[in-house]
């Protein structure tokens, strides 16, 4: 198997099935499993306190499937900031 390869599950007519969204197309988008893994999960956080979804998806999706869909239409990204820009100025 490949890093971060998703294996396909087989649905009852034998032919392969895969419910999520394309691993690979999601590395592109955060630029690594690291940034994509904390974006998906502070994303998910947001949208279980009560955060509003920016893309159409079934009421009853997972938060975390939200959060792995919304960056993957790139409704979600994450920017650097300097460590100088993010201190309170005085």
């Amino acid at each position: 198997m490949r890093p971060y390869e998703v294996k396909m599950a087989k649905n009852n007519g034998g032919s392969p099935k895969h419910s999520g969204v394309q691993i690979e197309e999601l590395l592109e988008k955060a630029n690594g499993i690291y940034k994509l893994t904390i974006l998906a999960a502070r994303r998910s956080i947001e949208l279980s306190r009560g955060a509003g979804k920016l893309i159409d998806i079934c009421p009853k999706t997972k938060w975390s499937t939200v959060a792995l869909e919304e960056i993957r239409q790139g409704k979600i990204g994450y920017k650097k900031i300097d460590i100088e820009d993010a201190q309170p100025k005085s």
